[in-house]
């Protein structure tokens, strides 16, 4: 058994961390795997890294030369900012016998074949085949995923790994717009922010818009606006539009609902509100849903495994969703140490520097590899 494992994970930099969930789960599991003393971690990158200078230059290596000379030097390569076809990966299994390469599974399969299969047809985002992995590792929002997932990648080894957070990016956006994290808490207490990507429908703003003209037509002109950040780009589609402007949150409040472009979110919160209003099919997992509670702003949302965290309400009730903006209207602020107690908790559960996190991922990467 070896006493000290390499072990690297892929990275593209031309996506940026600070606004691409996968990208964050990237950094925060290599920091992990660093504070571990039998590991040594490193990032196989395509793009530039020198721009991000929270990261160890040494522990950064272009994929390129890995995969034309250095595969030997790794015991895991772990895939997931950056995908290998099946040629590549029995090739580095030729050069080096011993190699283990799994596949970090961070979203949701079914929904994302499905959504592609039935509305985009967009062949770009397919996977390539990876006959050959010796694992892959799954989050446990998506354990319902699991037996597609074994089908979908010709493996028989599908292990759910623990979720981890780590408050470095947001304390990161905070240092870089220099202000002081106090003046965020609840800055602005009548005007909503909806952070959902718009992508797919797993996360999508239709939920809380409705959630919105909900609380209007119970409290008309209570809350100043609403602001749906990341959807400037469904300005030209014509069924959100016409479901929109038969809303009284359009007909009746001008120029109160508004689709702003994707931003950093401390960004959103202080040029656009701070009452997060949070929608998600089959992904309870958010980092989104952790910086929020990080920044004791209210947070109202769906996801059933936070629900002890926020304001809660199910699946898509609406009219519940519309109350518990009234109740973060009123006693978010007398709340609020009990809510960063208990916020507490939860990061420290999925801190990266949690030593169960820790000892789950070595027993998984020493049981792969032994």
């Amino acid at each position: 058994m070896k006493n000290t494992l390499k072990i690297a994970i892929t990275i593209d930099f031309n996506i940026s961390p600070f606004s691409n969930g996968l990208q964050q789960n990237i950094i925060f599991l290599q920091k992990l795997l660093e504070g571990i003393n039998d590991f040594e971690s490193y990032l196989l990158f395509k793009g530039d890294p020198q721009k991000y200078k929270f990261l160890k230059k040494n522990c950064c290596k272009p994929i390129n030369e890995i995969l034309n000379k250095d595969s030997n030097d790794f015991d895991l390569i772990i895939l997931m900012g950056i995908n290998l076809n099946e040629k590549t990966i029995k090739k580095l299994k030729e050069i080096n016998p011993e190699l283990k390469i799994v596949l970090m599974q961070c979203g949701n399969q079914v929904a994302h074949d499905i959504d592609n299969s039935v509305y985009r047809n967009n062949l770009n985002s397919i996977m390539p085949p990876m006959k050959g992995l010796d694992a892959v590792w799954t989050l446990p929002q998506h354990d319902m995923n699991q037996q597609y997932v074994k089908n979908y990648f010709r493996c028989e080894k599908i292990i759910e790994v623990p979720y981890i957070w780590n408050n470095f990016f947001i304390e990161n956006q905070i240092t870089n717009q220099k202000i002081n994290p106090e003046n965020l808490i609840f800055k602005n207490d009548k005007s909503i922010i909806i952070l959902e990507p718009n992508l797919t429908y797993q996360k999508s703003c239709l939920i809380p818009i409705f959630i919105a003209e909900e609380f209007e037509r119970s409290y008309p002109g209570e809350i100043n606006s609403c602001n749906v950040i990341g959807g400037k780009t469904m300005d030209n589609n014509d069924y959100l539009i016409n479901l929109i402007i038969s809303l009284d949150i359009y007909k009746k409040r001008k120029n109160f609902i508004k689709f702003q472009a994707r931003m950093p979110f401390i960004n959103a919160v202080l040029n656009y509100g701070s009452i997060v209003i949070s929608h998600q099919i089959q992904n309870d997992l958010n980092y989104l849903y952790f910086d929020a509670l990080y920044l004791n702003i209210p947070l109202i949302h769906n996801s059933r495994r936070l629900s002890n965290y926020g304001f809660y309400y199910e699946n898509h009730n609406i009219t519940e969703g519309a109350v518990l903006l009234k109740d973060c209207l009123e006693n978010h602020k007398n709340n609020l140490n009990n809510q960063k107690l208990k916020s507490h908790d939860l990061f420290e559960k999925h801190s990266i520097n949690n030593i169960n996190n820790q000892k789950s991922y070595v027993e998984i990467i020493r049981s792969l590899i032994n």
